[in-house]
C-alpha cells in the first residue's frame, strides 16, 4: 500500500483532495504549522511514495514576510529534502506571472508582483533549475472554485462569495468596472482529477504546469449567469478598496499546452458550464 503525506489538509484544495482518495494509500496529514522548516514533526519521509503539499500561507495580499518565508519557502524546502524517494506535488500560483493581459503560458518569464507571489516563484525556480533530476511537479493553480466550500481560503472565489449573498440578502456587491476583470475560474473538481493523473502518472523530470481552463471569465458574466439561474437577485455596484487597487489582477488565462503535452486530455468546462449544470 503506497503511503501518501498530504500538508494543508484543513485547506480548501487539501481537504477536497483528502476526501477524493480512495482505498490503497496509507495516508498520513500535516497541517501548515506542522512544516516549519524546523519542525520535528517531519523528520523522516523517506518512506513516503507521494507528497501533496498545500499547506501554505494562502493570502495573495500578506506582507508577513516571515511568515512567507517560513511556511511557503522553507517548508516546502524541508520536505523536498526529507522526502528524498517521493514524488511530490505542490501548489504554485498563476500570480507568478504578474499582470499580463493575455494567455500564461509556462514559458514566460516570470513577474511576481506580490511577496505571496514572490515567495511561490522562489519554489518553481529551484524546482525547475536546481532540482530537475527529482520527481517534483509544481501544479500552478489559477482561480480554484467552488459554490458550497472554500475551507478557510484566504479570499474566497466570486462563485462562492455572489451565491452566498444571493441566498442570504438576494443582492451581488460588484466591483465598478467588474466586466473588465476576467479571471480563469477552474472548478474544484477538474483540479482534483488534474492532482490525480499527475499522481496516477510520470512524468521524466520536475516540471511546473498550468491549471486552468484557458476560458477567461469576467466577474460580470457570474454574476448574470447567477441571477438568471436562480431567478432571482440584483446587482450593487461598490468601489474597489484602496488597499488591492494595485495588487488586484484584472485578467488571467492558463495556456493548457503543456498540460496536454503531459497527457492530461479531459475536456475541462467553464465555471459558467457549472453554474449551468449544478447552481439550484
Amino acid at each position: 500500500m503506497k503511503k501518501i503525506l498530504i500538508t494543508g489538509h484543513k485547506g480548501f484544495i487539501g481537504s477536497c483532495f483528502l476526501k477524493s482518495l480512495c482505498d490503497g494509500y496509507e495516508i498520513f496529514t500535516s497541517d501548515c504549522k506542522d512544516v516549519d522548516y524546523d519542525s520535528d514533526y517531519l523528520t523522516d519521509l523517506s518512506d513516503i511514495d507521494v507528497v501533496v503539499h498545500m499547506g501554505a500561507v494562502s493570502s495573495t495580499n500578506s506582507i508577513d514576510r516571515e511568515e512567507l518565508f517560513t511556511k511557503n519557502i522553507m517548508s516546502t524546502l524541508n520536505i523536498i529534502e526529507k522526502a528524498k524517494n517521493a514524488k511530490i506535488i505542490y501548489a504554485s500560483s498563476a500570480s507568478t506571472y504578474g499582470s499580463i493581459n493575455d494567455k500564461r503560458s509556462e514559458s514566460n518569464k516570470l513577474q511576481p508582483e506580490s511577496l505571496y507571489a514572490k515567495s511561490k516563484a522562489i519554489i518553481d525556480d529551484i524546482v525547475l533549475h536546481y532540482l530537475p533530476h527529482r520527481n517534483i511537479i509544481g501544479l500552478r493553480f489559477f482561480n480554484v472554485c467552488s459554490f458550497s466550500f472554500e475551507g478557510h481560503k484566504a479570499q474566497p472565489s466570486p462563485t462562492y462569495s455572489f451565491y452566498k449573498q444571493l441566498n442570504e440578502t438576494g443582492e451581488i456587491k460588484l466591483f465598478n468596472s467588474s466586466d473588465n476583470i476576467f479571471r480563469d475560474f477552474i472548478y474544484i473538481e477538474d483540479v482534483l482529477k488534474i492532482m490525480h493523473h499527475f499522481i496516477n502518472n510520470q512524468v521524466n523530470r520536475s516540471t511546473v504546469v498550468n491549471v486552468g481552463t484557458g476560458t477567461p471569465i469576467s466577474f460580470e458574466q457570474i454574476a448574470d449567469k447567477m441571477i438568471d439561474k436562480l431567478g432571482f437577485g440584483k446587482k450593487v455596484y461598490i468601489d474597489r478598496p484602496s488597499d488591492i487597487l494595485t495588487s488586484y489582477q484584472t485578467y488571467t488565462q492558463a495556456d493548457l499546452k503543456y498540460l496536454r503535452v503531459l497527457g492530461y486530455v479531459d475536456r475541462i468546462p467553464t465555471i459558467l458550464d457549472y453554474i449551468e449544470e449544478r447552481v439550484l
